[in-house]
């Protein structure tokens, strides 16, 4: 339970700020989680003691979760963080005294509704909750998670590019790029909305000389206020005007000489008023022609800038030139300006540009429109459309309630979240969101831990908040509660600074390290330096930090490495491998030591069984954390090489793993058994085994391979295609006949659930036990229960039909590339990335590939920069040489884009080192390659490649300058190891020693398996739809058995059903009269329009409830999402309109006039029996106190005096639903409403709980009776 009293005092003051904004630093490990829930509950505290005890309403407390805006980074912080309060308040609740009971009990019920969510959670419930206010979307919308968001984008890309093939702009561009580089670069510009937009919109219709002024004012190399501020120095104004006055008035000497011709030509590149202070852009040309001039071609200085002795010989005046001369060169710095500015590059760039612009909102406005469709919305969207909804003026009303509702707003992760959350805050919280003024902000980040700008998160974020925060406070003569790093400094108190995970040693060193690696006053991305101060302690004086060097040079590891004759002696493809053998051969020696760790806070067994306060180290202990997963598979073979157990969270491909193949090509193949690849694929896989000679046996006659497979007499392939031919048939597909070219398989709604259709194909393969045999079981097994998971999700998205199941994994797959493999469970050290491990924590943590280089490619198909500058974002890219249309070079643009963009990526790679450090709890092992940089016969390990901090490459860089000590190597040469005091901590070097030898890994047992003679039949089994008994009972259907699937079924005997007029079958549809003239009309075709699809639109507008002014929109999403190629003719609409208005305005009626608790639309309800279920769609449920009111709507062609019929029909359905519901609450009776649109009528009959019984018990003897005796 969180304590007050054992809160730091750092921790105290952030919890108890209530009354003020509050920008807090909180460093790695220093119990923010604890902070924030403390804080949360301080609050909730606070509220109910100033509360007057007279009014206080128990169930309904003053502050509660629904009035606290808390928002994280990840789903999982977001769980973490209300998982910790609900567990507060639940202990709470045991200790209260009855009088505050009551309170806090509602306010534990009510966390469930609470506002704890992560920045596109939040966004998307605001836009749910305000649904019919928002323009941008409507009712109902389906949020795209990341993979589908960029399958769509490539999709939609693909296919602007065909279609604008001859676009003026493709045709420019084609100049430039292929038609794959160009499908990547605009799709990838489309990935950084809405930045790119904003660009795109500036630049498709600008001129060229816009282009070039922004150039020259934005993107020129040199800052104009820097050029003016050099030029006006007093020191070089002194010192132009004294070359200027020997040069003009030459003294007696030879002036032929080199030094004096830079100099004439420095003072021939001077113009009058150089030195007035003034920014322009002759000041800048001017610095970068002086310092071309000033330096080499490779842009270094020249060895020296004095007058040769030669030519000046004892002249009195060449101490003045000498001294002026080195004093310009000096306060200019040259080398640092030699930048090469042509204009005519630029121009030449400018139709490119602009192209890319014109193409890129092409491809945007194609990309909305295909969302539209789908009615879909993609991260992106949701801050967006959430921030342009709180911003329009016709919803300042809104934003007022939001504002008055929302007592205080917690932003966790602040340094890593979208830049347009702080544009959210102020539209939540200030009176006027130009003119900040709201006092309820508590936000919490650090920098140092700001990792994901490749999502655009913007480092500068924090600081620039915390200050306008700040100046909240500083007007109103409050001090301010600014606990980080708003002004540049870090006070001790103003920051939470205690480490409770890292021990004192292992803390020490990192501290010490990142004190050299981070910038004090750096760049505004650039992270400060913050001590933390261990709070834990060391008794056993078990912590370390190691850093294991591992030469790559081959003459050096044969002389130096004879104690380790396979690392001595390796030839590997990538001096990865190195890497990974010397470190699994590490992991092998701590775990044989074994090294000792402190046990979890809550202790655990094996720390119990050895009596001390340590215990023995584990390979689960062992957290190897990777800056990308690029050599994943190298460790994982050096791993298995050194029999250490692993397991791999987020692993590499998981669409191109084995077992995952081969689901995707069955299901391929079960879709359409013409495609013979995946068919022929799925039959060698591990679910079927068949090898190649037996599938020889189908193409003897040049048959297609499916027909062949169907007609083999051979045992096994005949019993595949048994299989095959079932599960097609379960998965709604009506399989023609074999010998008949005429009719085509027919595809149905399958109504099961795919995970449950996938156990089952598992089950009867044996696939778990084909695929444990490999030498990744564990990992094979968690992969394919990752996807029977996404396939749950695709039932719960109303997937039900194969071919479009097929079709939404294919659009996954195109984008594999960001597909992970599953986490896994298995015992073993864990391989994650860094950007995984963000928020853990482990005893033993390893960081290798600190040589590994920076990737140093654009953001767009690495071709192409994309970067914020000045506030502005700009492309840079390649353009054609004046005096070479077909040569490219860079331009200025990209030059400046791309030192922007290596400056802001060498800061977060010392963040991300960071992070990886500061995960560790009792030990942190580094690892990194060296090369050699000598040139002798026999390297030295003194002679390693020379560091570059302030032009890092890698990290190797920034680490090796601090643990590879010149006294360090010297160390090494003689000795494997060695250790140094560092700061208050310590740290060791090692070299590459063997492994010690272990027994087997173990990383997955194959489960135990028994395989009976004859498996058992299984059991008859049934899932029916409510209208499948409907057809049942009214005899428009037999109830079936398939015999292979074990399944009932019912079997249509008269096509002549009441549903085919009301929109459950395909029919044309005719419309139901208010008059004698509607009357007529409702015997006449309305359109050529399926009943289905009419009913289905207005089933959408009752269900969605939408304002009318957005039912025309709903329609065509709904005909798109139907595949209904049908105009929505002016005439459809008003019909549609007619029918949704008077389901409406009933439901509203009923509404009105009963005491609804609930009301939901499109309730999806189960009835459940012994062997099977029922299941259908509520189309609209009321429920009171005592009772269930169901609303059906019929939409077709019906008149009075047919009215009773359906309604015998329809009742039935009606009776599954009413047995469903009875399931839920058995002492409520049940109300039953056809409401017929066609002519605005009803049908109403009552249910009481007795007769609900019956029906019940009607429906298992009716069905059970179908079942074959010895299958009961």
């Amino acid at each position: 339970m969180v304590s007050y009293e054992d809160l730091t005092d750092e921790q105290q003051r952030a919890v108890d700020a209530l009354d003020r904004n509050v920008t807090l630093t909180a460093g790695a490990g220093t119990g923010k989680t604890t902070t924030l829930t403390a804080r949360y509950l301080r609050m909730l505290e606070d509220a109910l003691a100033t509360a007057d005890p007279e009014t206080l309403d128990p169930d309904d407390p003053p502050l509660q979760p629904k009035h606290i805006v808390t928002t994280t980074f990840t789903e999982r912080a977001a769980n973490e963080l209300e998982e910790s309060i609900r567990t507060e308040i639940t202990d709470r609740l045991a200790e209260l005294d009855p009088d505050a009971f009551d309170a806090w009990r509602t306010i534990a019920d009510e966390l469930e509704q609470g506002y704890i969510h992560t920045l596109h959670g939040f966004c998307a419930r605001l836009l749910r909750e305000n649904a019919f206010a928002v323009d941008a979307v409507d009712p109902g919308f389906d949020p795209l998670d990341e993979n589908e968001a960029a399958a769509l984008i490539d999709d939609t890309v693909g296919a602007v590019l065909e279609e604008y093939d001859t676009h003026d702009a493709m045709e420019t561009l084609a100049q430039r790029f292929s038609r794959n580089q160009l499908r990547s670069v605009v799709t990838d510009l489309l990935g950084e909305r809405p930045e790119s937009i904003d660009w795109a919109d500036e630049w498709a219709d600008a001129t060229e000389p816009e282009y070039i002024d922004f150039v020259e004012t934005h993107l020129h190399p040199i800052d104009p206020d820097v050029a003016a501020a050099v030029l006006a120095d007093p020191a070089v104004v002194d010192a132009i005007e004294t070359l200027t006055e020997i040069i003009e008035q030459p003294p007696d000497i030879d002036t032929g000489g080199r030094v004096w011709k830079r100099a004439a030509g420095v003072v021939a590149l001077i113009e009058p008023g150089y030195d007035d202070g003034q920014s322009t852009r002759a000041k800048q040309a001017l610095i970068a022609d002086l310092s071309q001039h000033l330096t080499t071609s490779n842009g270094e200085r020249y060895t020296g800038y004095s007058g040769a002795k030669t030519n000046w010989g004892d002249h009195p005046r060449k101490a003045a030139f000498d001294d002026a001369f080195e004093t310009l060169v000096d306060r200019l710095s040259p080398e640092e300006y030699t930048v090469s500015v042509d204009l005519e590059v630029e121009r030449n760039s400018f139709d490119l540009v602009s192209a890319l612009a014109e193409l890129t909102l092409l491809a945007a406005e194609a990309y909305e429109n295909r969302k539209t469709q789908r009615n879909a919305v993609d991260f992106g969207d949701l801050v967006s459309y959430a921030v342009e909804f709180l911003q329009a003026d016709r919803n300042e009303a809104v934003r007022q309630e939001l504002r008055n509702r929302f007592e205080y707003v917690m932003v966790d992760e602040f340094q890593d979240t979208d830049p347009r959350q702080w544009d959210l805050i102020k539209l939540l919280t200030a009176a006027d969101p130009d003119d900040f003024d709201a006092e309820n902000v508590f936000v919490v980040g650090d920098v140092k831990q700001s990792i994901y700008r490749f999502r655009n998160a913007d480092v500068t974020q924090f600081r620039e908040t915390a200050d306008i925060l700040e100046a909240v406070a500083d007007g109103d003569d409050q001090p301010a509660v600014h606990q980080g790093e708003s002004d540049g400094t870090a006070a001790d108190d103003d920051q939470l600074s205690t480490n409770f995970r890292t021990l004192p040693t292992v803390l020490e060193s990192i501290n010490e390290l990142f004190e050299t690696v981070f910038e004090a006053d750096g760049d505004p991305y650039e992270a400060e330096p913050q001590r933390l101060s261990p709070a834990r302690n060391d008794p056993a004086e078990v912590g370390s930090v190691e850093y294991l060097a591992v030469p790559s040079d081959p003459e050096l590891r044969a002389a130096r490495f004879e104690h380790y004759p396979d690392f001595a002696d390796a030839e590997p493809e990538h001096d990865s491998e190195l890497e990974a053998m010397a470190l699994a051969a590490r992991l092998s020696q701590l775990l044989d030591e074994p090294a000792q760790v402190y046990p979890d806070e809550d202790g655990d067994e094996a720390a119990e069984s050895t009596g001390g306060p340590t215990r023995e180290l584990e390979a689960n202990d062992i957290a190897i954390l990777l800056r990308s997963r690029t050599h994943l598979k190298t460790y994982e073979r050096a791993l298995n090489d050194a029999k250490i157990p692993y397991s791999v969270a987020s692993g590499l491909g998981f669409y191109e793993t084995t077992e995952i193949t081969a689901l995707l090509n069955l299901f391929r193949a079960l879709a359409d058994p013409s495609d013979e690849r995946a068919l022929y694929a799925a039959l060698r896989s591990p679910l079927f085994g068949l090898t190649d000679d037996t599938l020889a046996r189908l193409k003897r006659h040049g048959e297609p391979l499916w027909a062949a497979l169907g007609e083999s007499s051979h045992e096994d392939l005949a019993e595949v295609h048994t299989l095959l031919t079932r599960w097609r048939r379960q998965a709604g597909i009506t399989v023609s006949d074999e010998d008949s070219d005429e009719e085509p398989d027919v595809e149905a709604e399958f109504s099961g659930s795919w995970a449950s259709y996938l156990t089952q194909i598992i089950e009867e393969t044996g696939f778990f036990i084909n695929i444990s045999v490999g030498d990744r079981p564990q990992q094979a097994i968690a992969n394919v229960e990752k996807f029977r998971e996404q396939l749950r999700g695709y039932s719960d998205d109303d997937v039900r039909s194969l071919t479009t199941l097929v079709n939404r994994i294919e659009r996954r797959v195109s984008r594999g590339g960001r597909e992970s493999e599953a986490d896994t469970t298995a015992d073993g050290v864990q391989i994650l990335t860094i950007h995984d491990a963000k928020g853990m924590e482990f005893p033993f943590v390893v960081v290798p590939g600190i040589g590994r280089g920076f990737n140093d490619k654009p953001s767009l198909n690495d071709q192409v920069e994309f970067e914020e500058i000045n506030g502005e974002h700009a492309v840079g890219m390649k353009a054609p040489q004046p005096e070479d249309p077909f040569a490219l070079t860079d331009t200025m643009a990209r030059n400046t884009l791309r030192d922007q963009r290596r400056a802001e990526e060498r800061a977060e790679e010392k963040r991300v080192l960071y992070v990886a450090c500061t995960r560790a709890r009792d030990h942190l092992l580094l690892s990194g390659l060296h090369e050699s940089d000598s040139e002798a016969d026999v390297p030295s390990l003194t002679e390693f490649k020379e560091a570059t901090p302030d032009d890092a490459s890698s990290w190797r860089d920034w680490v090796q300058p601090e643990f590879l000590t010149e006294d360090v190597c010297t160390a090494l040469e003689s000795a494997t190891r060695v250790e140094r005091p560092y700061g208050d901590g310590s740290y060791a070097v090692s070299l590459p020693t063997p492994p010690v030898e272990r027994a087997p890994a173990t990383t997955a047992e194959a489960p135990a398996v028994e395989l009976s003679e004859s498996p058992p039949t299984p059991d008859v089994t049934f899932r029916l739809s409510a209208t499948d008994w409907a057809a049942l009972q009214s005899e428009y259907g037999e109830l079936a058995l398939d015999t292979e699937a074990r399944t009932l079924y019912v079997e249509e005997v008269d096509p002549d059903r009441p549903d085919r007029r009301h929109g459950d079958e395909s029919a044309r549809l005719q419309s139901g009269p208010e008059s004698d003239a509607d009357q007529e009309e409702s015997t006449q075709a309305v359109s050529d329009i399926e009943s289905n699809i009419f009913g289905e639109m207005v089933h959408q507008l009752c269900e969605l409830r939408a304002p009318e002014g957005r039912w025309s929109d709903i329609m065509r999403q709904t005909l798109a999402a139907e595949g209904a190629a049908v105009d929505l003719t002016p005439d459809l609409q008003a019909r549609v309109r007619k029918h949704a208005k008077r389901g409406l305005e009933y439901i509203q009626r009923q509404a009105d006039a009963a005491d609804v608790d609930q009301r939901y639309d499109e309730l999806y309800v189960t009835a459940e029996f012994d062997r099977g279920e029922i299941v259908g769609y509520i189309d609209h449920l009321l429920v009171t106190p005592s009772a269930y009111h169901i609303i059906d709507y019929k939409t077709g062609n019906v008149t009075e005096d047919k009215i009773a019929d359906d309604a015998a029909y329809y009742v039935e359905q009606m009776h599954a639903y009413a047995v469903a519901l009875a399931q839920q609450d058995a002492t409520r009776s049940v109300r039953i409403s056809l409401v017929f649109t066609a002519i605005d009528a009803d049908w109403t009959t009552e249910l009481e709980p007795a007769e609900i019984e019956s029906i019940k018990e009607e429906i298992r003897t009716t069905l059970l009776a179908e079942v074959p005796e010895e299958s009961r």
